[in-house]
């Protein structure tokens, strides 16, 4: 077999590619969700007390954010690449949804998730007190994407696309996690399960949106063609 033969390509509906890629993506989304937990609680651990621990949260809070938008910046440019070889078409929209939807995942539903709970935390916007520090974090994703997604197979965009997704899934849940303590929310010991549920919904809805529901629709614009998908990787 010929490894650099162009792979096979057909023409899928735009709900079949949905349906493909949210069967695909959303078991990733929900293992970085509980991963981000274990990780959260070991870090508190050795911390030695939820307090001290609190006190910090901001700065971590911030790191990933800033972190996640570049993940979701690559995650985003690797998707819409999959159904497009408009480059223009793949910075735009590695421009514009992670700056929605990284707000969305790691600060509005993470804070509307605790109000409806009743949980102590406030609201802290990053892109209207640290997009200095932010616009570095968006071009270089945005480059990265591009840099993975050149001259790359279907099958290798597949593969990059779902390791993209989940290093972007596990990232967002952590930054959510952390934005819920740095913000006001102390008992974790006996709120676990209600942070498990903030955290899916968080993470797992914005984050298949902007990989998968907004790429696919995008690129529907620029193409009819796509990349055979079967859900192998």
């Amino acid at each position: 077999m010929n490894m650099n033969k162009t792979p096979e390509i057909k023409k899928l509906s735009v709900l079949d590619l949905l349906k493909s890629e949210f069967l695909c993506h959303v078991p990733y989304g929900i293992l970085a969700v509980a991963a981000s937990l274990f990780i959260v609680s070991i870090m508190i651990f050795n911390a030695g007390e939820s307090a001290l621990f609190a006190k910090n949260a901001s700065t971590l809070f911030h790191t990933l954010h800033f972190i996640h938008i570049l993940f979701a910046s690559s995650s985003v440019v690797l998707a819409f690449r999959k159904y497009s070889s408009n480059v223009w078409g793949s910075i735009f929209l590695g421009s514009v949804v992670p700056a929605i939807f990284c707000t969305l995942s790691d600060v509005f539903l993470p804070y509307w998730g605790s109000q409806f709970f009743e949980l102590n935390v406030t609201l802290h916007l990053c892109f209207k007190h640290h997009l200095s520090s932010i616009l570095p974090f968006l071009v270089v994703g945005i480059i990265n994407g591009l840099l993975l997604s050149h001259k790359k197979t279907c099958d290798d965009l597949m593969s990059s696309a779902m390791v993209s997704h989940f290093s972007h899934s596990f990232i967002s849940a952590l930054a959510s996690f952390l934005y819920l303590i740095a913000h006001g929310f102390a008992d974790l010991r006996h709120g676990m399960g209600i942070i498990f549920i903030v955290l899916l919904v968080s993470v797992v809805i914005p984050c298949i949106i902007s990989d998968v529901i907004v790429p696919i629709l995008s690129a529907k614009a620029f193409t009819t063609q796509a990349c055979e998908h079967d859900c192998k990787h």
